[in-house]
């Protein structure tokens, strides 16, 4: 069965997006992303090209979840201009 909006499919529970992108062209600011990654645990991020200077640095350990494995924005997390350092675990899925 496939998740409701907002939420993907994370070990095979429907889970919640900590971040989502509403725009109608899919693309959007990554401040809300950036302000999840500061707060660390698990982020799952919904479809869409989130851009800006993203920055994760001081963690022990950051999982990253996205949607889908292509470049299409309205099914899938695209990410520009991710800078990651100083973090001792980084893993993205």
């Amino acid at each position: 069965n496939a998740c409701p909006a907002n939420h993907r499919c994370v070990h095979g529970v429907c889970t919640a997006c900590t971040v989502t992108c509403s725009a109608a062209n899919h693309t959007c600011d990554g401040a809300d992303l950036q302000t999840a990654l500061r707060t660390g645990g698990t982020v799952v991020v919904c479809p869409g090209l989130y851009t800006g200077a993203i920055s994760v640095a001081i963690l022990a350990a950051l999982p990253l979840i996205g949607a889908g494995d292509g470049e299409d924005p309205a099914t899938n997390t695209v990410l520009r201009n991710l800078s990651v350092s100083s973090v001792t675990t980084f893993t993205m899925s």
